[in-house]
């Protein structure tokens, strides 16, 4: 046989065991995802290796919660991020501004830093989000002097603060209950995805954790307020004159968080009936 004739058989003869070896390690592969996917309990979801790299029990008898897409991340944190800006032009006590949004700012730094190899949720992104709203409306006025009351008036022509008798402007209250039912989503995400807790102990690790970050908040206020001086440690604080103002705002973190994790999924166990 001719040395060429020799060589294209060989050659003939090779193409055909890749072809045969790709075809085999297709099918292998194919196989694999349908025993994965027969193997995965009814109702539960089946995660791509990314996220599954971000679940450190993913195999948990609870489905593991979805991680938002990087766009997704990037897009909430950028809205977060002009959020927090736009409360920055002229704020009412730029100090006070400076100094309320230390934590927030370091928060979506880190949550940026981070973004690459872990995310929360698109609900727990938009929970953060919603809670820097919030918080950056009172950054802006100062907590105590945020025109609520006011903006009520000019709306329904009818004082809220007259209706229910308070003698304070309340905001703070509504900052520190807020914090409670947003930031228990991302709190309790964290520790589900990297912790083996669930049910009864992750609740109550979740609250525990609402109410030591509260808590610790607290502190960093009193510290704070040592050295800002008379006028801006009470914008800082926001206590009103209430010498239980600290203890008040961590009772309503603790109540928002209680509800969220506790109330509301029997309300809406409740309610799933009648919209059946």
């Amino acid at each position: 046989m001719p040395r060429s004739a020799a060589r294209a058989a060989l050659d003939l003869v090779g193409a055909k065991n890749v072809k045969a070896n790709t075809s085999t390690h297709a099918t292998v592969g194919y196989n694999r995802s349908i025993k994965e996917t027969l193997a995965t309990p009814p109702g539960s979801t089946v995660l791509s290796p990314e996220c599954k790299a971000m679940n450190k029990y993913p195999e948990s008898p609870i489905s593991p919660t979805l991680s938002a897409t990087r766009s997704q991340a990037a897009t909430l944190l950028a809205v977060a991020t002009l959020i927090v800006l736009v409360s920055g032009i002229a704020p009412l006590d730029r100090a006070d501004w400076l100094v309320e949004n230390v934590l927030p700012m370091a928060l979506l730094l880190t949550l940026a830093t981070t973004c690459r190899g872990w995310r929360f949720s698109r609900s727990a992104y938009l929970a953060i989000v919603m809670m820097l709203a919030i918080h950056e409306l009172g950054a802006h006025f100062t907590y105590a002097k945020v025109p609520y009351d006011a903006w009520l008036q000019i709306i329904t022509d009818h004082s809220l603060n007259n209706w229910m008798g308070w003698q304070r402007n309340q905001f703070d209250r509504l900052v520190h209950l807020s914090y409670g039912l947003l930031f228990v989503l991302p709190i309790k995400e964290l520790l589900q995805r990297q912790t083996p807790m669930r049910a009864f102990w992750l609740a109550v690790c979740t609250i525990s954790v609402v109410l030591a970050t509260s808590a610790l908040y607290e502190l960093l206020e009193w510290i704070g307020g040592q050295y800002l001086g008379d006028d801006r440690a009470e914008a800082f604080l926001a206590t009103q004159k209430d010498p239980w103002d600290a203890q008040k705002d961590m009772a309503l973190a603790l109540l928002g968080a209680s509800f969220s994790l506790l109330v509301k999924p029997v309300i809406a166990r409740w309610l799933a009936p009648a919209h059946r």
